[in-house]
This record gives C-alpha cells, sequence and structure tokens, in this order.
C-alpha cells in the first residue's frame, strides 16, 4: 500500500501545470481566489475536509466540538499557480460525532491540529467579454479620479505652489483689509447723513446704502478670515516639511483605500461560468486525546485510569470546483452551479475509542467519624472494552452541489472507509444539506448543516450496535465564515 500511494502521489506530481489565461484584466488573480473562498464559504460547516479555501469557525452544540480554519497564499497572488496553505485546529469536549441526537454516551477531550499543503494543477477561467469590457471601463472610470486626487494633492502641498499661493493670499488680505476699512468709513459717513436726513426720501436712501455697506462689511470680514486662517495653515506647512509630506500621504492612502475597495466590490459583481479550479494537497495532523477506562479483571488500584493518547495522519487529496456553464435557470437564476469534490487517501495511526460506547463511573470515597459518614463522588464516562491500537489506509470523499437563487443552499455527500492491519474494514456514508445566510454583497455570514450518517454500514466491527437508532447518527453542524483584510 506504501508502493501504491507513493505511485499515486509522483504521478500527480508530474502533471503538467496548465493554467488558463484571463483573457482581460476585469478580474485579476487575487479576485479568482476571493471568488473562491466566497463558495467556499457557503460550504463551511466544519463537518468533512473540503472546505480549504475559506476562513471560518464552526461549532457543535449538542457536544461542544469546535473547528477554526485559515487558509492563505503563500506568495504574491498575480499568478494563478501560486501554492496556498491552509491549517485547521480543534477540540472537543464531549462524544466523537458532530451534535449527536441518536446515538449512545460517549466522552472524551482533546486538541488535534491539520496542515495542508496546496498545490495548483489546472486553472480554466470563462468570463462575459461584454461584462467585462462594462467592469473594465467602470474601474478605469475610478482609477482615473484616484490618480486626479493624488495630483491634485501633490500639487496642493507642492513648496512652490504653497508659497505662491501664500503671497498671492498676502497681497489679496492687504486689499481686503483696505476696502474694509473703507467701507468702515462709508459706514460712518452714511449713519451722519443718516442722522442730519430731514425728508422720508434721503432717509430711505441712507437707509439702503447703509444696508448695503454692511453687507459689504460681513463679506470682506468672512473674507479676511478665511485668508487669515489658510495663509497660517500654509506657512506651517511651508515651515513643516513632514507635516507637508503627512497630507500628501494621507490624500493618496485614502484615495488608494477607496479604489480598491471599488474596484473589490466591481470585480466581485462578475459571474463566472463553465470554470474550473484542479490542485492537489498534502495533508498532515495530529490529535491529542484523554479518555477514562475500567477493567474489572485488574486490580482494584488500577480498575480505573485516566489515559492520553496521540494520533496523526498524513497523505494527499484531489480538490475540485467547477462552476456550471448554464447561463440562466428556473431555480438557480442567473448565477452557475457550483460543484466541489474532495476525495483523499491518507495514512493514518488511532485507536478504537471512537467505536466504543461509554459507561457511568461513580468515584467515591467515604469518610466516617463513629456512626456518621460523608461521601464525596465525581462521576466519569469510561471504556469497559479493550482499547485497541491500529494503523489503517482512510479514503474519504466530500461532495458538495450549491444550487438556489442565491446559492444559498448545497447537498452534501461524504462516505468513508478505513482498511485497518486489525482486519476490520468500517465504512460510514453521511450526507446533509447546507443553508447558508448570506448578507447584501452576498457574502456568507452563518452555515446550518443538518446531516445524517450511516455507521458501519457492512457491520466489520464487533461492537456495532445492532439498534439502527443506537448505531447512525442525525446530527447538526454551525459554521460562520470569516475574513481578514487584504490589499490589492
Amino acid at each position: 500500500m506504501h508502493s501504491s500511494l507513493l505511485t499515486v502521489l509522483l504521478f500527480l506530481i508530474t502533471i503538467k501545470v496548465s493554467i488558463g489565461q484571463i483573457t482581460s484584466d476585469s478580474i485579476t488573480d487575487k479576485t479568482w481566489f476571493k471568488k473562491l473562498n466566497q463558495s467556499f464559504g457557503v460550504i463551511a460547516t466544519g463537518q468533512g475536509e473540503a472546505a480549504n479555501l475559506a476562513n471560518y469557525g464552526s461549532f457543535e452544540p449538542v457536544n461542544g466540538q469546535f473547528k477554526f480554519n485559515i487558509f492563505g497564499p503563500i506568495g504574491a497572488t498575480d499568478k494563478q499557480k501560486t501554492p496556498f496553505f491552509s491549517v485547521s485546529a480543534g477540540g472537543k469536549i464531549a462524544g466523537d460525532n458532530s451534535a449527536v441526537l441518536f446515538n449512545n454516551s460517549k466522552f472524551n477531550s482533546g486538541i488535534n491540529l491539520l496542515g495542508k499543503f496546496h498545490i495548483p494543477l489546472r486553472s480554466s477561467i470563462n468570463i462575459s467579454q461584454n461584462e467585462a469590457d462594462s467592469i473594465i471601463a467602470a474601474i478605469d472610470r475610478l482609477r482615473n479620479r484616484k490618480q486626479l486626487l493624488q495630483w491634485q494633492a501633490s500639487q496642493q502641498f507642492d513648496s512652490a505652489y504653497l508659497y505662491t499661493l501664500y503671497v498671492h493670499d498676502s497681497v489679496q488680505l492687504n486689499n481686503t483689509r483696505k476696502l474694509y476699512n473703507a467701507i468702515i468709513a462709508g459706514i460712518s459717513k452714511a449713519q451722519s447723513d443718516l442722522s442730519l436726513s430731514k425728508d422720508s426720501t434721503g432717509i430711505l436712501r441712507t437707509s439702503n446704502l447703509l444696508l448695503g455697506l454692511y453687507q459689504q462689511k460681513d463679506s470682506l470680514y468672512n473674507d479676511g478670515t478665511r485668508l487669515t486662517s489658510r495663509m497660517r495653515s500654509n506657512k506651517a506647512l511651508l515651515e513643516d516639511n513632514v507635516s507637508r509630506m503627512n497630507s500628501i500621504n494621507k490624500v493618496n492612502f485614502e484615495s488608494e483605500n477607496e479604489f480598491n475597495k471599488k474596484r473589490d466590490s466591481l470585480e466581485m459583481t462578475i459571474t463566472i461560468r463553465g470554470s474550473s479550479f484542479l490542485w492537489l494537497t498534502l495533508t498532515g495532523g495530529a490529535e491529542r486525546d484523554k479518555y477514562y477506562s475500567f477493567s474489572d479483571t485488574a486490580v482494584f488500584s488500577k480498575q480505573f485510569s485516566s489515559n492520553k493518547y496521540t494520533t496523526y495522519s498524513y497523505g494527499i487529496e484531489l480538490n475540485f470546483v467547477g462552476f456550471s456553464g448554464k447561463k440562466d435557470d428556473p431555480v438557480a437564476g442567473k448565477l452557475p452551479h457550483i460543484h466541489i469534490a474532495n476525495f483523499g487517501v491518507t495514512r493514518v495511526k488511532n485507536n478504537n475509542t471512537g467505536d466504543l460506547n461509554t459507561t457511568e463511573l461513580t468515584d467515591s470515597r467515604k469518610y466516617g467519624s463513629a456512626d456518621s459518614t460523608h461521601s464525596l463522588a465525581t462521576k466519569y464516562n469510561v471504556y469497559t472494552d479493550p482499547i485497541i491500537e491500529y494503523q489503517a489506509w482512510k479514503l474519504y470523499l466530500n461532495y458538495y452541489y450549491t444550487f438556489g437563487k442565491k446559492r444559498n443552499f448545497s447537498l452534501h455527500v461524504f462516505p468513508d472507509a478505513e482498511f485497518r492491519n486489525t482486519k476490520e474494514n468500517p465504512a460510514n456514508i453521511g450526507a446533509g444539506i447546507i443553508l447558508s445566510i448570506k448578507n447584501k454583497k452576498d457574502a456568507t455570514t452563518f452555515n446550518i448543516e443538518l446531516y445524517g450518517k450511516l455507521t458501519d454500514v457492512g457491520k466489520a466491527l464487533k461492537e456495532t450496535e445492532s439498534s439502527f437508532i443506537n448505531r447512525n447518527i442525525i446530527g447538526v453542524n454551525l459554521g460562520i465564515p470569516f475574513n481578514f483584510p487584504t490589499s490589492k
């Protein structure tokens, strides 16, 4: 089996990497990754190993199991062949199945860590040229506006320009003050004339003149205040080169940030149809578990024990994302369906605690004095069956099909099988449906997956329950996708 895995690995690595070229600049490589991230956000519930290209946290409300996953490119995303990584970490409080509603009681706790290295193999992107041209034109307008704002800032805070403006404002302020003083003198004379006027016509004429002079006075006062303030500001900038450069950099930063946000929004509106992404994944992980066991055949002091055990796994996965080419559909609307598939082969070292049920045990201590006693008791969920370590090859598949007018529903199928060195080969089959709650920007904010799982369908394990309800599982997973700030 080791040689078979090596053969498959070498075959996949030697596949010629053929990256499809985008025929226009309407969508950048980083936007392509964001599109993939948006698609994976719909399926991020913590169930299965397929949601690699999503940052999310998941929680299982019944047993308290949680998981966090982050991903990112290794290097700049200016090329679609850029490899990327993902890391997931989690823990579990009770149970080893998600949100168990129908299953016997189990209890363990621990933490797990899984790392993945993703190697792009093939990418093909198809977009509408008319839609692309429209987006390019809108982006060009945004870019022109950004460049204009930055040019205006460089001119506005240029030292020669500021000095010229300062001199101009100084001359204008001097003229304004002279005119202001002349207006004050005119008001004084008009007030004197008004007091000497005897006829109504003269009084009306002088009153109208005064009104106009007062209005000119107020306007000149405001002009003088504005010029004085601007001269002080420009003088400070001329005397402080750092402040002047900071003002330019502030305008440049704000205009660049605004441009990037609006460009991202425009690019994300483009519809990708008949496109696909294929990549190979190398995986490696470890899990540290704690559990309690009880043996009635051991001496009393050793019947009950607390145990810790480390499991590990490593292997390869083949992943695929496909956007269907259908332009319109009575159910899905104008958005394409999305197909996501994940097939993995891993080598695992584990024990059979996941196959066993637990029994409640009460550990008590009695304290007595004369005819009175006190008892302290602690309850544990313990494994009473033999704990057996094993190594195995594990094969698993996750397939998702998204649909709905907003692509907020997904069907999920996830079978898996283990081929153990103990000659026991259990197989499981699971299926679920995911509801994604999205915001106005079509980004997923919350996922709920309701699922059912048939465990050990062939009854390969001796410990498998015969009762259908006790053997199989109905559960729920909750997921919250999130994004880290990025820059172009």
